[in-house]
């Protein structure tokens, strides 16, 4: 086997141990070498992609020629066997002869194992390595060594929060350095690594760190710390000059149940009031608009702690009550204004100019509380409530041995501030509270780092965030069923690192409250294309929570042809702030459903509800014309088509792609010489566009499928062979030469078609998957029957569905009674 080692260090070695130095000295194979065992996802690769990445400078016929000169190269020095292709278009590696450090580390962190990833991880990517006339290979390197760099990062944060729940702060403290040094400018990092030092009680080192930092960031950034950090660092300085908490011993003098003002070395140190800081977004969500007049969305209040002991002690109450806000501004929830007067407990609020013309009077959230000493153990309760919607509390109830009072208030901190932060998000408020105990926040934190990963597509980057969340807090479950619907969703949801997660997932599932159990359940579902559980899971999840889940739960019920069950999802009250925002997606798939369920009055009722609040949207206005066709008002459909000329595009709506689907759907009702002269004015429509939008590939796409429906197969297959050849993994130009093909009945080349659709892997989480579907429809058109069935329920599942009503290809179907029973609407 051969062995290369990239991270830290380059090496290049035989099955023997030798060091295949011709290869480490020709700079541009080399690296060719190097992507191709790096890229992911692993596999094939285009020619094409290479040639441009390396030999830029060449024309593409020298660029090739000089690609196949590289792999001559490689295979004459590392075997003919390691360096594989595929047709004439696609090379790789064969990864049973070819090892890499690089993906074994990937492969260490996919599976859990993060303390083995970072014994591979020797430093960054080809160390200055550098391939001369090849700019878009170094900009991809230096992008690779980014994840790098990031995933390890990642790794040692997950082992820091290992370490700290075993109490092993040396080399929690460790770990949390390894993290910092690794991602030197993440202030997430760094915190981290300052409270690592300031509980082993080094906060000398925690101030020299601050300090080095601030001046790194300065001198090479030119910012400052940020005020969280900032405000972490004051605290740590403050704590290593006084101490801040005070004996618990009780004192001689009589009960005292409540304060009505702050004890004065409080209130010098605080001030008494403090203001909401201006957070992310993505941190924490305030659309705190309220109509309660005596309600004001942007206050927190934190009361006195109360002692419900019959000798108690204020000192240990302050103590809660500082740490609290100390928590609160380390993580950028509360700042402070010196000038406010000091009140029973403190008032947290946003900055006053984002007070004007706000009279409310009662805290939209409140921290309030008590605690107890008995038989040499204390107890807190701690009940954070937000009163700007349903009045939500969330309790946090720890005890310990008196002479871990600190540690006490320490964990209580964290988890109060968690739920501050949750209970300020309005999402994640109505779901979070009934799962279990409020998140500690650095694991929140996290977890909201995942999330906006999550929300751009960086599937494998919200993973890891997702993991150190859970390491950070082992009763804070939710990140892992936010980690397996990501692993479903990512640009490889049916391979290796997918499972991975899934697995990770799984194993930990015993743990998980009802509403992460459905969750979990939806995502291993969807990986093993069971479609009938997933829809019961998600169905599931959506009792729990309609409001977060009843749109995906009618998602998936008219995709398994319920359209019933969708309508029903669709309009409870849950969904009616989506329904009044004039959705388009929301009103598309209710009029969907309505359409599978033959309603076509219901139908055009709900569109123009949706039109009456988006009129000039064309997605809406396209169908408003689908409902029409449906309901036979043809004499509606033409003068609508015409205002939809001229307009300008929607995604991919234009005025010619309109006019293919509303013929699909005036054929699948019987009105096809209306059909026929639709689709003759959308080929007219698409070949009188201007040069530069005929180039387009979602151009060429509707003019071909417009062609195939009117039965001008010839120029049609021209121009389904050319998107096929210039985009070879899109399987819809795939599927339209094997239809063609066919029609015209070229057994030759249906065989070969099939047996490239059947060759590619799942890639779409959803019933109906593309080479499936393609490969029934090619089965359809050639007379086999029996077996274009077998492909819609492998691609459906059993219960079929309404998708393919309007499917030219199927008419054939019609009379197979198989067939009708799996398009009919069941629900």
């Amino acid at each position: 086997m051969v062995r290369l080692r990239s991270l830290g260090t380059i090496d290049l070695r035989d099955a023997h141990g030798n060091e295949l130095r011709a290869v480490l000295v020709q700079p541009r194979r080399f690296a060719l070498l190097v992507a191709l065992a790096v890229t992911r996802p692993y596999g094939f690769q285009r020619r094409d992609r290479l040639a441009a990445l390396f030999w830029p400078e060449e024309s593409a016929e020298r660029a090739r020629a000089a690609l196949s000169r590289a792999i001559y190269f490689l295979r004459s020095h590392l075997g003919d066997d390691v360096v594989l292709s595929r047709g004439a278009e696609e090379i790789s590696i064969d990864r049973a002869r070819f090892s890499s450090d690089a993906e074994a580390f990937n492969a260490a962190l996919d599976s859990g194992d993060p303390a083995a990833a970072l014994d591979l991880y020797g430093g960054e990517l080809l160390p200055a390595f550098f391939a001369s006339g090849a700019p878009g290979f170094e900009e991809w390197l230096e992008s690779e060594r980014e994840h790098f760099r990031a995933r390890a990062a990642s790794a040692a944060t997950i082992l820091a929060a290992a370490a700290e729940a075993g109490d092993d702060l040396f080399a929690a403290t460790r770990w949390a350095r390894r993290a910092a040094d690794l991602a030197p400018f993440d202030e997430v990092a760094v915190r981290r690594l300052l409270r690592g030092l300031d509980r082993s009680g080094d906060r000398a080192g925690a101030i020299r760190f601050f300090r080095e930092f601030s001046r790194s960031l300065e001198s090479q950034l030119g910012v400052s710390p940020a005020p969280e950090t900032r405000a972490l660092a004051e605290t740590i300085t403050a704590r290593d000059t006084e101490a801040l908490i005070a004996p618990v011993a009780p004192p001689s003098a009589p009960p005292e149940r409540r304060r009505t003002h702050l004890p004065s070395s409080v209130a010098r140190r605080r001030g008494g009031r403090m203001t909401l800081a201006a957070v992310g977004a993505a941190l924490l969500i305030l659309p705190w608009v309220t109509r309660q007049a005596d309600v004001d969305p942007f206050r927190v209040d934190v009361a006195l702690f109360v002692s419900t002991s019959r000798v108690p002690s204020r000192a240990f109450g302050d103590s809660i009550e500082s740490r609290l806000f100390d928590a609160l501004v380390q993580a950028r929830l509360v700042r402070t204004t010196p000038d406010a007067a000091p009140r029973s407990g403190w008032r947290l609020s946003l900055p006053p100019d984002s007070l004007k013309g706000r009279t409310g009077r009662i805290a939209a959230t409140e921290v309030s509380g008590s605690w107890s000493e008995s038989q040499g153990m204390i107890s807190i309760r701690a009940r954070v409530t937000e009163r700007r919607g349903k009045g939500r509390e969330w309790d946090v109830v720890d005890a310990a041995s008196i002479d871990s009072g600190l540690a006490l208030i320490e964990r209580v901190a964290e988890r109060v501030a968690g739920a501050v932060a949750v209970l300020g998000s309005e999402y994640y408020a109505s779901l979070l509270p009934g799962l279990g105990p409020p998140p500690r926040i650095e694991a929140w934190q996290e977890f909201m780092e995942g999330a906006r990963f999550d929300a751009t597509g960086r599937k494998r980057d919200a993973v890891q965030h997702y993991r150190v969340a859970v390491a950070l807090d082992s009763t804070f479950r939710w990140p892992l069923a936010q980690a397996a619907l990501a692993a479903t969703t990512s640009d490889d949801p049916y391979g290796t690192w997918a499972d991975s997660v899934l697995s990770e997932v799984h194993s930990a599932r015993d743990g998980f409250a009802p509403l992460e159990r459905n969750l979990a359940e939806y995502a291993f579902a969807i990986r093993a294309t069971d479609w009938e559980t997933s829809y019961r899971a998600i169905r599931a999840a959506a009792a729990i929570a309609p409001e977060q889940y009843s749109y995906q739960e009618a998602v998936r019920a008219l995709n398994l042809g319920r359209p019933g069950d969708a309508v029903v999802a669709l309009r409870r009250p849950a969904l009616s702030r989506l329904a009044k925002s004039g959705s388009l997606n929301y009103w598309r798939l209710l009029s969907s459903s309505y359409h599978a369920l033959g309603n076509h009055r219901r139908e055009l009722d709900a569109i123009r509800a949706a039109r009456a609040v988006n009129p000039a949207n064309p997605g809406l206005r396209l169908q408003e014309l689908k409902a029409l066709s449906a309901l036979g008002m043809i004499d509606q459909v033409a003068p609508r088509l015409d205002s939809l000329v001229g307009q300008p595009r929607e995604e991919w709506i234009t005025a010619g792609a309109a006019m293919v689907e509303v013929a699909r759907e005036l054929r699948a009702h019987g009105h096809e010489a209306v059909a026929n002269q639709t689709l003759a004015r959308a080929v007219a429509w698409f070949r009188q566009r201007p040069a530069a939008e005929a180039a387009m590939p979602s151009h060429q796409y509707f003019l071909g499928e417009a062609l195939y429906l009117a039965g001008d197969l010839e120029p049609a297959d021209s121009l389904f062979r050319i998107l096929a050849q210039r985009y070879p993994d899109d399987m819809d130009y795939l599927g339209y030469l094997g239809a063609i093909a066919a029609r015209r009945g070229d057994h030759s080349s249906v065989k070969r078609v099939v047996a490239m659709l059947r060759a590619r892997k799942p890639v779409t989480p959803l019933p109906g998957e593309t080479s499936v579907v393609w490969r029934a429809v090619i089965e359809a058109l050639s007379g086999n029957k029996p077996e274009a069935m077998r492909l819609l329920v492998e691609a459906f599942g059993p219960n079929g569905t309404f998708n393919l009503h309007a499917t030219q290809d199927f008419e054939g179907m019609r009379d197979y009674a198989p067939f009708r029973e799996f398009i009919r609407a069941k629900g």
